[in-house]
């Protein structure tokens, strides 16, 4: 009987115990399952063509983890101008509230990819704006025409509306002729510029709210950069936030989950593959390998290399929504053209220039998003950029081949394209290579066309090319060689 309740008070108490173990554990993971998820997205250093691709993947993938909501933390000085307009529109593309932490600084262009999320939060001795659009010139960073300013002011306009920020602070970031003034009006703070606080001064005539001028924010003539403090005074910011668990707390997502993106390695050699001076070596590297496989007989290294530098080249374009399938079929036909001129086709003629053609636009058009003429001041400068790039590259290959042929073995290919051999006035004139002299100084011949004064002459038992010096010679009249120059032979009548 005892061993009975011993038994029961047993069981009793393991089944207390593992009601009690399977609660807690779903409580758990019931609690795991509610936790909400931020995601992270890292923008620093240059804002260039591959860091737009990266942003609009880390956006997709919180879309479709279905996040809470989206900080990007902003570290940067600037970069291009398409490139941070791509960054903004997928930023916005965004199914969730975003949030801009600036860490330490947002300039120029990262000062719009802040703009373009909905709430801003900044470090304290964080700044932000100075972004009006510049170029690199000779004499080094100059401020952009008005057409390319334009464009950035309203993009900046446009972006403040949208996301409700001050939005003639935004514009003073890109215009230096902006002056922007804190004013008050019925209790409320607001930054005017002096034309629109004179056309309010103006609607409000005979009333007894006026409109009060505190200070002046931005003089005329000066770009607005806004620290910190000034940012969250202006309602720029939301607030200062010391770290990114801060920004969590003020939004109230202390325990969130965070997840944390950035650049992968594939993004990262997009990056770098796309730089100028990359894609410059590329093109180099490809057209050089190229013209050694022509140079020697069978298939090798060399070809195997410019297949690999030209396809890295087009495939980080692609990647950058630059250089599609058009631009890659373009560059087939291309080479296609030429190879049929070098082998079938004896010398080098339309079709050969054809597919130079070909080959040209589809590097120039690899720089442009689209086959299409530059609709914008950014793709005018990227089409300048691009024909810099492939002009240097092309002399740079010009000098290489020169010095190659020197090096490499003949074959019967390019022989057609360069002279193998020198030609000197002592060794006379020759027909073709490997054979005798057709003419020498002091040889007589009979004239076979009128040289007018260019014509044919028969010397001995050849039809030789020959120029008349002085008055024409008719067909059947005698000559003589008096000089040979190359393949140049000079003729007077006898």
């Amino acid at each position: 009987m005892e061993s009975g309740i011993r038994r029961g008070i047993i069981l009793s108490l393991c089944a207390a115990a593992l009601a009690f173990t399977c609660g807690y554990g779903g409580d758990e993971i019931a609690a795991a399952e509610k936790r909400k998820t931020v995601y992270v997205i890292t923008v620093s250093e240059m804002i260039d063509l591959g860091l737009a691709p990266f942003v609009e993947r880390a956006v997709e993938e919180a879309n479709a983890r279905s996040a809470e909501i989206i900080i990007i933390e902003i570290d940067t000085y600037g970069g291009l101008m398409d490139s941070m307009l791509v960054i903004a529109e997928a930023i916005d593309l965004a199914k969730c509230p975003t949030v801009a932490y600036c860490k330490h600084k947002a300039l120029s262009a990262g000062a719009l990819i802040a703009i373009s999320c909905d709430k801003i939060y900044i470090r304290s001795g964080s700044t932000i704006g100075a972004a009006t659009p510049v170029l690199m010139t000779g004499q080094g960073m100059e401020k952009a025409a008005e057409k390319i300013v334009s464009v950035g002011r309203a993009s900046f306009r446009t972006w403040a509306q949208k996301k409700k920020h001050p939005v003639n602070l935004a514009e003073a970031m890109v215009d230096e002729d902006i002056e922007v003034r804190e004013v008050e009006i019925d209790g409320r703070k607001l930054y005017l510029t002096p034309a629109e606080i004179e056309a309010e001064e103006g609607k409000r005539q005979g009333l007894e709210a006026k409109v009060k001028v505190i200070k002046t924010v931005c003089e005329r003539g000066k770009l607005l950069t806004l620290t910190s403090r000034e940012a969250v005074e202006y309602g720029f910011a939301e607030a200062e936030a010391t770290t990114r668990e801060d920004v969590l707390e003020k939004l109230g997502l202390s325990g969130a989950k965070v997840v944390e993106l950035e650049v992968n390695w594939s993004e990262q050699l997009v990056r770098f593959l796309t730089h100028p001076g990359v894609a410059g070596i590329l093109l180099v590297v490809g057209l050089i390998g190229i013209f050694v496989e022509l140079k020697v007989p069978g298939f090798g290294v060399p070809g195997i290399l410019a297949i690999v530098c030209f396809a890295l080249f087009f495939w980080s374009r692609h990647l950058v929504h630059l250089a599609n399938y058009p631009e890659m079929i373009l560059f087939a036909i291309g080479l296609i053209l030429i190879g049929i001129e070098l082998f079938v086709i004896p010398g080098f003629g339309v079709v050969g220039i054809l597919g130079l053609m070909c080959v040209l636009m589809s590097l120039l058009f690899s720089f442009l998003p689209g086959i299409r003429i530059p609709v914008n001041p950014w793709e005018w400068k990227r089409a300048e950029e691009g024909a810099v790039t492939i002009a240097i590259a092309l002399l740079s290959f010009i000098v290489v081949a020169v010095i190659l042929v020197k090096f490499l073995p003949k074959t019967p290919f390019l022989n057609k394209l360069i002279l193998a051999a020198s030609e000197k006035s002592s060794d006379g004139f020759r027909v073709g290579a490997g054979k005798e002299k057709a003419a020498n100084p002091g040889d007589t011949g009979v004239a076979v066309s009128t040289l007018r004064p260019a014509g044919r002459a028969r010397i001995g038992d050849k039809t030789v090319d020959v120029v008349a010096q002085g008055n024409f010679i008719e067909k059947g009249e005698k000559i003589q060689v008096i000089e040979v120059s190359g393949n140049r032979v000079v003729v007077k009548r006898a």
